[in-house]
């Protein structure tokens, strides 16, 4: 009976079954032969896998009232659910930035400028994209070299053609650089999408980007120079740009706050010596130009002396560039002009030629008789801000791993399938697949072979809740996605009864892949708070900016890859790291408004993972008058577990509460209760090496039978903040 329930899903594992086994006699390389196809096996064996069981759990005895008793009509209802992949929440902070600042401005030509480009670089066979296949992966662009980010709109349309997409950690116009100004490596953007396309656009997108963020640069670091040296007006920069790159470096300038002049012959009327030379006269060029393009362009005329220029405002030109003048020439002859014809003709002074940044202060260009200083310095010979394109290589070993446990699974599977019966063994095992080399632990275990389905439910459901999660964990890690523990257990929530279960699941198929659960994706919810002023960043270039007085829940991935800068003013007399045991303290401290020196950090209790490591990392972070970690805890057994729980991951000084600072009182002393007597004597029993200060820590409070909290330092002359003080400075 068994057999004519399941006779459907046994051809369906059988197949696949079949071809996994014929996979596993040829080379190493079976499933990325698969993926060049597009198709993705593993993926798709864990859904028939997984739809296995619960098939079968909802036609073997574990059913309930409601389940479907047709074999067909359960398929079809499972069917019917969505993919497991598809109600995966992301916990990652990153967010679409908006696509470019001055994105709608451009011209409708520029998305097709983008395909000739990509037609340019493979005109032909894309030998290199046929070795890495089809196999989605994930991408991070590095910034390595100081500059503004400009270019976001053209790196967007490279992807998008190539059906990839782009996330953003960033702005455009931001400035990427470190805040002591040492060497960058910046995680500025990911993509995501098959190898061979981001592989594809990789080059044209990291030279567009290149090339606009370098004029960006440019154009940010001249237009400062001269602001600081008091010029008020324009600086623009010219048409002497790259053959088919105009877009690009135009939509540089833009970001980095400069004109763009003319953009083509169309924009503006400029008339150089040539015209001038051509027509006879300045006036004469001039004329000419009105009476063709009407009231609706200016007319520039370049000058080369003072009377040339007083012909040209006499004729009627909008804009006189001064070219090639001295410092001094210049300058006068803009005071003299602007004098002469005050109230007569409206007309903008231009000076443009030689101008660069490194004369620009200096060489006397700078005035503001003179509106406008144009050069061609901020996009000529233009050093291009570094950036680079890195697939994210931390993921391929453990999917690799994944292929490989499906593919021994079905391989096992498929040669039982002939001596299935109504009644299999009772010492049928569902464990998925052999010890992995990377876990002594596990190879010296008895594994026996796979048997599905099993007599008992219990065998079907924690062979469906292992595939379920793995299939889980391989959907995260394909779309490069952060996950809790909490937002697994939400995903299977149809084959695990509790949180508990989920999370024993997910811990030993780490073990079984050799991996930590980070490597899967999968984080623990954390429950620490900080505040305090400074900057931290994740691996993949999420900014977490804490504010002093303001609370910012610490990430739930903080790891030792993030980095941590304490704001350091420039009379900085080192920092505070100040670890509090609870949560309503954490908000008194803030209420208090200490220092600014000072960052407060609680776990609101017992620390979790991301709490001990922004705490170790804080312990080490880079500031000239060193950093200082202090924590304030609760003088009974349950705080002196938490103090030596974070001392664990990085040494913190015991600031207090201690029960001999105060005098015994109703209002500080409460009696130790029995649960607390008993948390410190298997403190002091236990057989790791226990502090002699919280071994006298903890004798003292079980002679002396009493507690105190932080509560007690409320009572402090002064209160809480003072006690603080008198603290810190013994």
């Amino acid at each position: 009976m068994l057999d004519a329930r399941c006779s459907m899903l046994d051809r369906e594992v059988r197949a696949d079954a079949s071809q996994a086994d014929q996979q596993r006699s040829a080379e190493a390389g079976r499933i990325a032969v698969d993926r060049r196809s597009g198709q993705l096996a593993a993926p798709t064996c864990l859904a028939q896998l997984y739809l296995a069981a619960r098939l079968y759990l909802c036609l073997g005895p574990c059913r309930d009232q409601h389940s479907p008793s047709n074999p067909e009509t359960a398929l079809e209802a499972l069917r019917a659910k969505p993919a497991p992949h598809q109600a995966i929440p992301s916990m990652s902070a990153s967010t679409a930035k908006p696509a470019g600042v001055y994105a709608h401005l451009l011209p409708p030509s520029w998305k097709g400028k983008i395909a000739e480009w990509l037609q340019e670089d493979c005109p032909s066979f894309d030998w290199g994209g046929f070795v890495v296949g089809e196999d989605t992966k994930r991408a991070t662009l590095f910034c390595k070299s100081e500059g503004c980010l400009a270019g976001v709109p053209f790196f967007d349309e490279v992807f998008r053609q190539l059906d990839c997409t782009v996330t953003w950690h960033y702005n455009e116009g931001d400035w990427l650089g470190s805040p002591d100004g040492s060497a960058v490596k910046i995680a500025v953007a990911t993509v995501t999408g098959a190898s061979r396309k981001i592989l594809l656009g990789e080059r044209v997108a990291l030279n567009t980007l290149a090339r606009c963020s370098g004029i960006a640069t440019a154009s940010a670091r001249f237009l400062a120079k001269a602001r600081n040296a008091g010029y008020t007006g324009i600086v623009a920069g010219t048409r002497k740009t790259t053959p088919g790159f105009r877009d690009v470096e135009k939509y540089g300038m833009l970001v980095g706050g400069v004109d763009m002049h003319r953009y083509d012959l169309s924009s503006m009327v400029m008339l150089k010596d040539n015209h001038i030379w051509s027509t006879g006269s300045v006036t004469n060029a001039v004329h000419a130009a009105r009476s063709a393009c009407g009231f609706s362009l200016k007319i520039d005329v370049e000058v080369q002396s003072y009377a040339e220029a007083v012909e040209a405002i006499t004729a009627g030109a909008d804009v006189v560039m001064l070219d090639n003048m001295d410092g001094d020439t210049l300058i006068s002859n803009a005071t003299r002009l602007k004098a002469e014809f005050a109230g007569k003709h409206k007309f903008l002074l231009e000076s443009s030629g030689g101008i660069d940044i490194d004369n620009v202060q200096q060489g006397g260009h700078v005035d503001n008789a003179i509106d406008i200083i144009s050069t061609s310095s901020i996009h000529q010979s233009t050093k291009h801000v570094d950036f680079s394109l890195k697939i994210d290589p931390e993921r391929a070993p453990v999917l690799a791993r994944i292929d490989a446990l499906v593919a021994d699974l079905l391989h096992q599977l498929a040669g039982q399938l002939d001596a299935v019966n109504p009644a299999p063994l009772r010492l049928s095992t569902t464990r998925l697949a052999e010890p992995s080399e990377h876990d002594d632990s596990l190879a010296q275990r008895k594994v026996r072979p796979v048997m599905f389905p099993t007599r008992a439910s219990s065998g079907v459901r924690r062979f469906a809740q292992y595939v379920r999660v793995l299939e889980v964990v391989q959907a995260n890690l394909l779309a490069g996605r952060t996950m809790t523990k909490r937002d697994v257990y939400y995903s299977c929530s149809e084959v695990f009864d509790t949180q508990r279960a989920s999370d024993l699941v997910v811990e030993r198929l780490a073990q079984l892949l050799g991996c930590t659960r980070g490597a899967l994706g999968i984080v623990a919810s954390t429950r620490g708070l900080v505040s305090g002023s400074m900057h931290l960043r994740s691996p993949d270039g999420r900014a977490v900016h804490s504010v002093r007085g303001e609370t910012q829940r610490i990430p739930a991935d903080m790891s030792a890859a993030w980095s941590v800068h304490p704001t350091c003013p420039e009379d900085c007399r080192g920092h505070v790291v100040l670890v509090v045991e609870k949560a309503c303290v954490f908000q008194r401290l803030l209420d208090l408004q200490l220092g600014s020196d000072l960052i407060v950090v609680t776990a609101c209790g017992y620390a979790d993972a991301a709490t001990l490591e922004l705490v170790r990392l804080l312990a080490a972070a880079p500031c000239p008058a060193g950093v200082r970690v202090c924590g304030l805890f609760d003088g009974d057994p349950y705080g002196v577990d938490i103090h030596m729980h974070y001392c664990a991951a990085t040494p913190i000084q015991w600031l207090g509460v201690d029960a001999d600072e105060f005098d015994l009182a109703p209002q500080t002393h409460t009696a130790l209760r029995a649960d607390e007597r008993t948390k410190a004597m298997r403190l002091l029993r236990h057989p790791s090496p226990v502090r002699e200060t919280h071994r006298r820590r903890l004798t003292s409070t079980l002679l002396d039978g009493y507690k105190v909290q932080i509560d007690a330092a409320y009572t402090w002359t002064g209160g809480l903040g003072a006690y603080l003080q008198h603290k810190l400075q013994l």
